[in-house]
């Protein structure tokens, strides 16, 4: 049994994704050969907002815990329930990544620095503190 997982970026549909998947499989596959797809959850895709108070808040507690400027990239994915939870509760969804590009994210040999770990840490408590005094006060 093989799995096939498609990331999907921001105006992508997870039915047209679907829909184009089956009809290349069903075009590759050799004669003879019995093929079942499976669609196993078609979360839509999200987009990070690069820009509010919520935003500038996490670049003051990154920039506490790490004694310097955060480098902004855009972000997002298919993780299916953060585009679910910015529909539903109507408020931004913010993903902070510590991990650095070398150190294999979800492969068998994982690992993650330990200063990033803690500097990490340190810049969520620094958040929930700038969200405590408010971030729409700034």
């Amino acid at each position: 049994m093989a799995k096939v997982s498609c990331r999907l970026v921001a105006n992508q549909s997870p039915a047209e994704i679907e829909k184009l998947m089956r009809a290349h499989i069903a075009k590759v596959t050799p004669p003879g050969v019995q093929v079942t797809v499976r669609m196993l959850h078609g979360g839509q895709p999200w987009s990070a907002e690069l820009e509010g108070p919520l935003y500038e808040a996490a670049k003051r507690a990154l920039n506490a815990a790490f004694g310097r400027d955060p480098v902004i990239i855009g972000e997002g994915g298919s993780i299916p329930v953060v585009s679910d939870l910015q529909r539903v509760l109507g408020a931004p969804v913010l993903l902070v990544g510590f991990g650095l590009p070398g150190e294999n994210a979800h492969a068998p040999d994982e690992w993650f620095l330990d200063e990033n770990f803690t500097k990490g840490m340190r810049a969520m408590a620094s958040l929930w503190d700038e969200i405590a005094a408010g971030v729409s006060a700034r």
